[in-house]
């Protein structure tokens, strides 16, 4: 598992991986403190790689980022991608599933407020433009379809909303409006997966569909079908967390029981519970949770005390079992 920390108390991002098995943490990239501290950092879906965004700001005051790439022997290149509009501050960076191109996400300064804008920027410096929102994306709540082509991500305004971004006709479509109190102040995460079939699969507040407020509402299931915003409610399961289907079509989601303990539900494709389990424990408050059933993991991130937030990464695997012969890299 990757990670992204901020380290107090200069606020220097970096980039650490986690090894289970062996209960280790190894730094990624050099060891050294850079010279200019990264305002965000994100790691490839090797494991080795790390993309990171730095704030050259000169004496004048005048914003100067670069978006720079770091490798297993520590050194760091700058990527060459155009020239950023004055006064434009990189903010976000996130790896395509391809590991050959990064999502950036950047703030533009406009007469009475600010745009946000989204580039495509393969490695090797070529870059496309996206998309301009009014609102700001929530860092680190990218969730990638299998072949790339599609990412679902939140925006946060007056209410914090699911939408997702084809990226072959770079369109921009709103799904739903979400609960703000359900998600952990920071270290959010999209409560989605996309389907192998290419339909997204997300939970939402029961009464998003037209019907007003989601204040009182709990998560249900719904699932959207590629290139349109017209959701299905899947099933009459509630509430539901983190969904997630695994390859024999099987759903997974998450609830809680008394005293806040964590409850696994499988379910069928059209939302019956196949079965129950408690995971033994307990998580109180607002949380995001992602799977990475490739490894049999749950990576759980929940606030604490302060501004802060706790990781928690729970493994069901079997010692003995074979391991899998797909990678996956967890924000």
């Amino acid at each position: 598992m990757a990670l992204g920390i901020q380290v107090p108390p200069t606020g220097e991002r970096q980039p650490w991986a986690y090894d289970p098995k062996a209960a280790r943490t190894d730094r990624l990239g050099r060891a050294d403190a850079p010279g200019a501290l990264p305002n965000a950092v994100a790691v490839a879906p090797d494991g080795v790689h790390a993309a990171a965004i730095l704030h050259l700001d000169g004496l004048d005051g005048a914003a100067a980022d670069q978006l720079s790439v770091e490798g297993p022997g520590g050194a760091r290149a700058a990527v060459q991608f155009g020239p950023l509009d004055r006064g434009e501050r990189l903010l976000d960076v996130n790896w395509a599933p391809t590991g050959q191109a990064v999502l950036l996400l950047s703030k533009r300064p406009v007469a009475g407020g600010a745009r946000f804008h989204l580039r495509f920027v393969a490695t090797s410096g070529e870059a496309r433009d996206l998309v301009d929102l009014p609102a700001q994306p929530v860092a680190g709540s990218w969730i990638w379809s299998r072949d790339g082509h599609a990412v679902a991500f939140l925006v946060h305004s007056q209410t914090t909303a699911l939408v997702t971004l084809d990226l072959t006709s770079d369109e921009l479509r709103y799904l739903d409006d979400l609960r703000g109190d359900a998600l952990p102040s920071s270290g959010a995460m999209a409560p989605a997966t996309w389907q192998p079939s290419g339909w997204l699969l997300y939970a939402a507040p029961a009464s998003n569909n037209g019907t007003g407020s989601t204040s009182n509402s709990s998560p249900v299931l719904f699932s959207v079908a590629p290139g349109r915003t017209d959701a299905h409610r899947v099933g009459d399961l509630a509430p539901v967390f983190a969904p997630a289907e695994r390859d024999d079509g099987v759903l997974l989601t998450l609830a809680r029981a008394e005293n806040d303990v964590l409850v696994l539900r499988p379910v069928d494709p059209s939302g019956h519970v196949l079965a129950e389990q408690r995971l033994g424990v307990s998580v109180s408050g607002a949380y995001s949770a992602r799977w990475d059933l490739a490894h049999d993991q749950l990576l759980i991130v929940r606030a604490s005390a302060g501004n802060g937030i706790e990781v928690m990464l729970m493994r069901f695997a079997a010692e003995d079992r074979p391991p899998a012969s797909a990678t996956s890299t967890a924000p």
